[in-house]
């Protein structure tokens, strides 16, 4: 409520000084030849002066007003100094008796021009108030984004596809670019016109995610056995509603596809849990085998001694 009252006593102050300013002009040009033209060039730099003065304010007020409520841009508060500048510099003009109508003509002409110049400055511009209306993601959100002019990739390890992204933490949404910051702490600015055609993976707004990891395992290895005993260690922890399927069966190896219940910010001890009780699956199966092997071993020494014996 302070802000507005401050907003409503400096509008009346300067409606107040406005009018005290005209009389004082209408004063001044009664006793003075060449009062015309100084009134019109005093005119227009009061009208300058008092606009940047509520223009400023106000745009304050709405940025403050913006940030909090924690929305995640400022671009209602920018879209509105730009065209109340506008405004304003058209109010200047036609204080100085200047044919506004055919300047209007020229700049439409002249947007037209520079409009197929800058043509993706106008597409950054455009797609920041498309952001802010449609709102896929907001400041403090990890997201990762996939621009639809790449496709997936087909990696050699593992068995699966890769989306080529980005992934970062939005720390600003400007009227041009977005800003990111990556895991390690690199800044990432990308275009508005980028964002706006790109698919956006947003975790964060899905109360719960199923977690995966993928293993390889030796195709030595039973995988009923292996299945047995990670299901024997994964439930003596906290993880939830694991489910487990093979997939990828090749001649040296086999994989392994592990779901689990979690959420974003879990997700990496999540991965970290299931391919730890992955790996001692397969170590006490190996260990097990050792140990069969080596008596097998041992009692065929054993027999080949009864024998010479």
């Amino acid at each position: 409520m302070g802000i507005y009252r401050r907003l409503l006593m400096v509008g009346l102050l300067v409606i107040v000084l406005a009018f005290i300013v005209s009389y004082l002009l209408g004063v001044y040009s009664k006793f003075f030849v060449n009062a015309h033209v100084d009134l019109i060039w005093i005119h227009a730099l009061i009208v300058g002066i008092a606009g940047i003065i509520i223009i400023e304010m106000v745009g304050r007020t709405i940025k403050d007003r913006v940030k909090s409520r924690n929305n995640e841009t400022k671009v209602v508060g920018d879209l509105f100094e730009v065209v109340a500048y506008t405004i304003l510099l058209i109010v200047i003009l036609n204080e100085l008796q200047v044919n506004v109508m055919g300047l209007l003509v020229g700049a439409g002409f002249l947007g037209i021009v520079l409009g197929l110049a800058a043509q993706s400055t106008i597409g950054n511009l455009i797609a920041g108030f498309e952001l802010m209306a449609s709102k896929p993601f907001s400041i403090g959100e990890k997201v990762t984004i996939s621009t639809w002019q790449y496709g997936l990739i087909a990696p050699t390890y593992q068995h699966d596809v890769m989306v080529p992204g980005f992934t970062g933490t939005v720390s600003k949404i400007g009227i041009m670019y977005t800003e990111m910051v990556a895991d390690n702490g690199t800044p990432i600015v990308v275009p508005n016109s980028i964002m706006n055609q790109a698919v956006i993976f947003n975790k964060k707004r899905v109360g719960k995610i199923r977690v995966f990891s993928h293993v390889e395992v030796d195709i030595k290895i039973d995988y009923s056995r292996f299945r047995d005993y990670f299901n024997e260690g994964v439930s003596k922890s906290t993880v939830k509603n694991v489910s487990i399927e093979i997939k990828n069966i090749t001649q040296l190896a086999f994989g392994v596809d592990i779901y689990a219940d979690g959420n974003l910010d879990d997700e990496p001890k999540i991965k970290d849990q299931l391919s730890e009780y992955a790996l001692k699956a397969i170590s006490r199966i190996m260990k097990e085998d050792n140990e069969a092997k080596d008596k097998e071993n041992a009692d065929s020494k054993d027999k080949a001694a009864e024998v010479k014996k």
